[in-house]
């Protein structure tokens, strides 16, 4: 069965329109690899997994992480994330995570994908546990079926975090697996598999059916997760006891990175004279020589409250801080979980 066959019968088995927009504008395909980028490609062994990635819209990099490394990860991503989880964690200071940001394999899809000149968008972790822990709803695989491109439905909302155009690939996210593997007990991203060609935001019966047309991506410890902007995809609830351990990283084409978050003031000697300069130049759109900022982010202050908050939390003492975090997260479930269940309500026949 092709790609596109799979993904029509799996929307149509739930009613839901499987054909993208006549109206998109045309799409535009990423620039081509120069011999260089290509030879990496080869040597590194991601052919086959960037023609997942343009297929299927998910990929797996296989073997990004030694165990070692994934051990030091780990504590790196536990000492940063003291309710669960943190947002900019280059904001740590810990050089470990800016050489994980600049992983070779990882790196060099990202400039098959968005072309050579990507940016930083996201940076951040996540540490979980089982479902009814007070982070992700109990007796759920998944749930908040989305795409990140744009992050809110535009049919419903004019306050979208990322407006960029669907006429190409303008993001990329990569979820580096630090703890026990990604698989549906574990608690792995489940997506739609092909759904990136309907550039679209999923309708309520899409969401509300997520966990039928969705499938969970499957690592193993150490392998990165990828996923276009463009794919459905959702949260996965961990089933077994222990913690799943994660490093989230979004890469942004400069069409599209008007969402990225604020890394002004990550100082230049954070990265400059190190292995990973080059890398970190280009990701934060710093000066090649001396790698201070070339323009100031035009969003600081939007984004200011939002670290702000989790910061605060952190602050007080843990019992007090993960209180307060749990009914912030618990909010956020509550509020989707109710908005599918009206949608299944809304798309259920009444009985006889």
């Amino acid at each position: 069965m092709t790609h596109e066959n799979d993904l029509m019968q799996r929307l149509s088995s739930i009613g839901v329109n499987p054909h993208p927009d006549p109206d998109l504008p045309p799409w535009t395909e990423p620039p081509a690899m120069g011999e260089d980028l290509a030879a990496r490609m080869k040597s590194l062994g991601l052919e086959d997994t960037r023609q997942d990635l343009e297929n299927n819209g998910f990929a797996v990099i296989r073997n990004a992480f030694s165990p070692e490394e994934c051990d030091q990860l780990m504590a790196a991503v536990r000492a940063c994330s003291k309710l669960g989880a943190a947002k900019n964690i280059l904001f740590k200071g810990n050089p470990l995570l800016f050489s994980a940001l600049a992983n070779k394999k990882m790196m060099t899809l990202a400039a098959s994908f968005l072309g050579p000149d990507f940016l930083l968008m996201q940076y951040s972790s996540t540490v979980l546990g089982p479902g009814g822990t007070g982070f992700l709803p109990a007796g759920v695989k998944c749930f908040g079926l989305h795409s990140d491109q744009p992050a809110t439905d535009p049919g419903k909302s004019n306050q979208t975090l990322y407006t960029a155009p669907r006429n190409r690939n303008n993001l990329l996210t990569c979820c580096v697996i630090l703890s026990d593997g990604y698989t549906a007990d574990t608690g792995a991203t489940y997506v739609v598999p092909g759904s990136h060609r309907l550039r679209r935001f999923p309708d309520v019966q899409a969401i509300t059916h997520a966990e039928k047309i969705a499938e969970p991506i499957l690592g193993n410890r150490g392998d990165i997760a990828c996923w276009d902007g463009n794919v459905w995809h959702a949260f996965g609830v961990r089933q077994i006891p222990g913690e799943r351990i994660v490093m989230h990283i979004s890469f942004a084409h400069p069409e599209g990175s008007e969402a990225e978050d604020d890394y002004d003031c990550i100082p230049a000697e954070s990265f400059m004279g190190t292995p990973y300069q080059k890398e970190l130049v280009q990701l934060l759109q710093r000066h090649p020589e001396t790698g201070e900022i070339l323009t100031a982010h035009p969003r600081r202050r939007r984004l200011y409250w939002e670290e702000a908050s989790l910061r605060l939390m952190e602050w007080f003492p843990k019992a007090v801080g993960l209180w307060l975090y749990k009914k912030y997260f618990d909010s956020i479930v509550k509020k989707e979980l109710t908005r599918v269940q009206r949608a299944q309500s809304e798309n259920t026949p009444p009985k006889a």
